[in-house]
């Protein structure tokens, strides 16, 4: 066995965080952009990267780099040249395609966290209130809505701790697979269907307490101060958590993941410390 494979096998039965690519970029490359903080977090949990469902063309950002380890994806439209879905099919395949990478993961740990940068972000912050918003709204167990479900410990409903939300923007996505008919959405909640910027009928700050929109699971934000989507990371943060739940990382780069060791080490630190405090490590 290689020292790689050494390594990959000791993560098998630590505690699993779901991680989610920018719009336009995929599991593979994510994961080489996400190396500084692997590096520090791999002997605590096993990060298992996921594809989007839709395929597109790379983000701009990233050709320079990585532009010839496609193919890519998105999981939402931001583009009017990408091809509408309805919402309820397009959660279909977001949720599907998660639940396949999940399975194919040999890790037997329970899946404690979601983690995603920019469009998997949102995703990711998407995932964390829809599950809560499932179970709330539920009559019985019978009627409750399954997102996800961990097939190593016989198919029960996952029930993620904590999310990593880097450069995400509001506002949160309805991740409902039924038939729109069997769908009840809150105010301030966008259906996926819709291109990510058309939002605009943000909450007050006196509705976070207690909104139907809100997500009340504790979240760790990473903000880059020179990111041009500052304001709407900042709206996600502000108008969409619950006030007492969340952390905040602010560096000074643009729309990109940290890879420095000074601007990765806050990163990790308060993803760490919301591990200590949920009680999953």
């Amino acid at each position: 066995m290689s020292p790689e494979e050494k390594a990959e096998d000791a993560t098998l039965a630590l505690p699993r965080i779901l991680c989610l690519h920018g719009g336009g970029v995929n599991a593979k490359v994510f994961g080489w952009q996400c190396r500084s903080i692997i590096r520090v977090l791999t002997p605590y949990f096993r990060l298992v990267f996921a594809d989007g469902p839709f395929e597109c063309h790379p983000h701009p950002d990233i050709v320079p780099v990585y532009g010839e380890h496609g193919p890519f994806y998105r999981w939402l439209r931001w583009m009017d040249r990408h091809e509408p879905v309805p919402a309820h099919e397009a959660c279909k395949s977001i949720l599907e395609g998660l639940q396949k990478f999940m399975d194919a993961d040999e890790g037997t740990g329970e899946w404690v966290g979601v983690l995603g940068f920019s469009q998997g972000a949102k995703i990711a912050g998407s995932l964390l209130w829809s599950q809560e918003w499932f179970k709330e709204n539920a009559q019985d167990e019978e009627e409750e809505v399954v997102l996800l479900r961990d097939n190593t410990r016989g198919g029960k409903a996952v029930e993620f701790r904590f999310g990593v939300v880097m450069a995400g923007s509001a506002p949160t996505v309805m991740l409902d697979p039924r038939p729109p008919k069997d769908q009840s959405v809150p105010r301030y909640v966008e259906m996926a269907d819709k291109t990510s910027l058309s939002f605009s009928d943000w909450p007050s700050l006196a509705e976070v307490d207690g909104g139907e929109h809100v997500i009340t699971l504790p979240t760790l934000h990473v903000h880059g101060l020179a990111d041009p989507g500052l304001e709407r990371h900042r709206k996600l943060l502000e108008l969409y958590c619950k006030r007492g739940t969340t952390k905040l990382v602010e560096w000074g780069g643009d729309h990109r993941l940290p890879i420095k060791t000074a601007d990765v080490e806050p990163v990790t630190g308060k993803i760490m410390e919301m591990a200590w405090e949920t009680g999953v490590i």
